[in-house]
């Protein structure tokens, strides 16, 4: 008989704990679903009811829409002024300042004389006046073969950088400018020993470094940009290796002729014409 009471005392007491719980979900769900937003509180009153919550909501919801077009109010003023600063720059940069400033960036070509005689140059104009730029180039050159013909592949190859200082904040302009290089090449030729009375052919690659100055004029028309120069290369270093096991390092012979390779080309003028942007 007292498990009996036992029994239905924990029933009853677990049925109360579920009701509390269901109320109190219903409760929190009642709360959720009252907006937080004045106008749409606003809305849930008849618009005859003058009762103060109602009026009270009332208020809320003008407060909030008067704020809201503030807030529309300062972000159109804020965006007519960013771009009327837009505009102002944009018409400063076009009549105040040269093509290369408003167009920074250039690809370019050129041809001519020195150790390259055409190639490919993209440079960059990082202040008002002052340019970089890195160069690769080539020069076609033929040298003996083991027949002691000039139709060997000799091609000299040139990779450096440099940098121009423009005289004048114009679109036409003088310039010096100064610059390094990394020349590479394949070497080959018939020597005679007159030791011996024997030719040897000799096979192998060639490298130098070199600073240069240069000085010339350029011009820059909306995209184009036009450049005619004078570079003088100083060669201070020069190596060779032949083209043996060993790899065997400056043979002097192949140093000779690559030394006057190069000096021959020491002196070059150079025509470049590319596209800015």
């Amino acid at each position: 008989m007292i498990g009996g009471r036992v029994a239905a005392v924990a029933v009853a007491a677990a049925a109360a704990v579920t009701l509390a719980g269901a109320g109190a979900a219903q409760a929190q769900s009642f709360v959720q679903q009252v907006s937080e937003d004045p106008c749409e509180q606003a809305m849930t009153y008849a618009p005859e009811d003058d009762s103060p919550p109602a009026a009270h909501a009332q208020r809320a919801c003008r407060l909030q829409m008067f704020e809201r077009g503030l807030a529309a109010q300062r972000q159109q003023t804020m965006l007519a002024e960013q771009q009327a600063r837009e505009a102002w720059i944009e018409n400063w940069l076009k009549t105040t300042q040269p093509q290369r400033v408003q167009r920074p960036l250039s690809v370019e070509g050129f041809v001519g004389t020195g150790l390259a005689t055409y190639g490919a140059v993209v440079s960059w104009n990082i202040l008002r006046q002052l340019e970089v730029s890195g160069r690769y180039g080539k020069r076609e050159m033929n040298c003996s073969d083991q027949f002691g013909q000039l139709n060997g592949d000799c091609t000299r190859t040139l990779m450096g950088g440099s940098g121009r200082w423009m005289l004048l904040p114009k679109d036409f302009s003088p310039f010096v400018g100064a610059g390094f290089s990394v020349t590479q090449a394949h070497l080959q030729v018939l020597r005679f020993d007159p030791l011996n009375g024997q030719s040897s052919f000799l096979k192998g690659d060639g490298r130098a470094h070199s600073v240069n100055l240069s000085a010339g004029i350029q011009l820059s028309v909306a995209a184009l940009r036009l450049s005619l120069e004078y570079v003088f290369e100083y060669i201070y270093f020069i190596g060779t290796n032949l083209e043996d096991p060993q790899l065997t390092p400056n043979n002097k012979d192949l140093n000779a002729i690559w030394q006057d390779s190069v000096d021959a080309d020491k002196h070059g003028v150079r025509f470049q014409v590319g596209i800015a942007f």
